[in-house]
C-alpha cells in the first residue's frame, strides 16, 4: 500500500476484533493453495531436513505467523543473535510442524477469480517488503535484523483477514481510493468499520504474535522521524515495494520516475540523520537483496497461474494421494 498521511498519529488497538465490525476471529491466518500444497509435500517427505522446512515457513506470512508463537511457548529467545528465529523454527519437532501444516487454512479468495489476484499480490508484496526491510536494517547495522524481516512479512496481515473473510470489499476500497488517494485508512474505516492496520494489530494479539511486531503492523502508514525503528523501516520496505510496482492497489498513473522521487522523499523524511551517501548505500543494499527475490517470485507466480487454470486447485497432490486428503478451505 502507498505510504501516506505522515501527519496522522499511529493507530491503537481499542475495539475488539469481533462484534460491531463483523470480523470473526481467526484461529490461523490462511495461505495460498499452491503454497500450502507444496508445504504439505515437504512435510510428508522424510528426506527434507528441518532446516529446509524452516526456510519454507520463513517465506510465507501465514506459516510464519503460526510458527512464531510456538517459539515463545517453547521458551525460545526469539530475535536473539542473527539467525535465532530461523534456528528456533528449525528446532520445532516434526510433529509440531506437521500439525502446523495440516491446520493452516486455504485462502478462500482463491475461488472467486476476480479477487484472486489480490491474494497473489499480497504474498508477493509481503515477501518483497520483508527482504527490503531486513536489508535496510542490515545496512544500518541494527541488532536483530531477522525481526525486521518478520515485520515486513507480517505488517499487512489485516489485509489477509479481509482476503479470507470479505474479499469483495477490496475492489470497493480500490474504487474509492482512486478518487481519494490520501484517505486510504479513512476509506477502510467507512467501508469495513476498521482499517487494515488496527485489524492486523488486533489479529496479531489474538494469534499470540510477539509484541515487537506490533509497531510495524500498527504504524506502517503513519511513521514519524521519532517512531520505532520497526515502524520506520517497514514503511521504507513498503515504499520500496511500491517503487518496484508491487502494490495491492497499484497507482498506474505514476511513472517510475515519480515513484523513485517518492521513495527518496520517504527515506529523507524517516531517516533524516543519514548522510546522502548513506541513504544511497542503503538503497543499493535493498536493491541488491531484492533482485534475486523478484526472479524467484516470477517462477512462483507462473506456477500459481497454472494452478488457477485448473479451476479449483493445483493438480499437484502431496504424498501421491487424492485431493480429498487435502485440508478443507476453512
Amino acid at each position: 500500500m502507498p505510504v501516506r498521511n505522515w501527519e496522522q498519529p499511529a493507530v491503537e488497538s481499542e475495539q475488539p476484533l469481533s462484534g460491531s465490525h463483523g470480523w470473526a476471529d481467526l484461529r490461523a491466518l490462511p495461505t495460498l493453495p499452491s503454497v500450502l500444497f507444496h508445504f504439505l509435500g515437504l512435510v510428508g517427505d522424510q528426506t527434507v531436513t528441518a532446516q529446509k522446512l524452516a526456510e519454507f515457513i520463513w517465506k510465507d506470512p501465514a506459516l510464519l505467523a503460526r510458527a512464531l508463537p510456538l517459539l515463545d511457548e517453547g521458551g525460545e529467545q526469539a530475535g536473539g543473535d542473527q539467525g535465532a528465529l530461523l534456528r528456533g523454527i528449525a528446532s520445532l519437532s516434526r510433529e509440531r510442524i506437521r500439525h502446523l501444516a495440516f491446520t493452516t487454512p486455504l485462502l478462500r479468495s482463491f475461488e472467486p477469480f476476480r479477487t484472486a489476484s489480490y491474494a497473489v499480490t499480497f504474498w508477493e508484496r509481503s515477501f518483497l517488503c520483508a527482504t527490503a526491510t531486513q536489508a535496510a536494517a542490515d545496512s544500518l547495522e541494527l541488532p536483530h535484523a531477522e525481526r525486521y524481516y518478520a515485520a515486513g512479512l507480517l505488517h499487512d496481515i489485516g489485509y489477509l483477514v479481509v482476503l479470507q473473510q470479505r474479499p469483495q470489499l477490496l475492489p470497493a476500497i480500490l474504487q474509492q481510493w482512486a478518487v481519494r488517494p490520501s484517505c486510504l485508512l479513512e476509506i477502510e474505516e467507512e467501508l469495513m468499520g476498521i482499517d487494515h492496520c488496527r485489524l492486523g494489530l488486533q489479529t496479531a494479539a489474538r494469534l499470540g504474535l510477539p509484541e515487537w511486531l506490533f509497531p510495524a503492523i500498527a504504524a506502517h502508514h503513519a511513521p514519524q522521524q521519532e517512531s520505532d525503528w520497526m515502524a520506520r523501516l517497514t514503511a521504507v520496505g513498503g515504499a520500496f515495494a511500491n517503487f518496484q510496482g508491487v502494490d495491492l492497489f497499484p497507482r498506474r498513473s505514476l511513472s517510475r520516475a515519480a515513484r523513485e522521487r517518492e521513495l527518496h522523499e520517504i527515506l529523507l523524511l524517516l531517516l533524516p540523520k543519514l548522510a546522502d551517501s548513506d541513504r544511497k548505500r542503503l538503497l543499493t543494499a535493498v536493491e541488491t537483496a531484492v533482485r534475486p527475490i523478484r526472479d524467484g517470485i516470477r517462477e512462483f507466480m507462473a506456477e500459481w497461474q497454472m494452478a488457477v487454470t485448473s479451476c479449483v486447485q493445483p493438480r499437484f497432490t502431496p504424498f501421491g494421494g487424492n485431493r480429498q486428503s487435502l485440508p478443507a478451505i476453512a
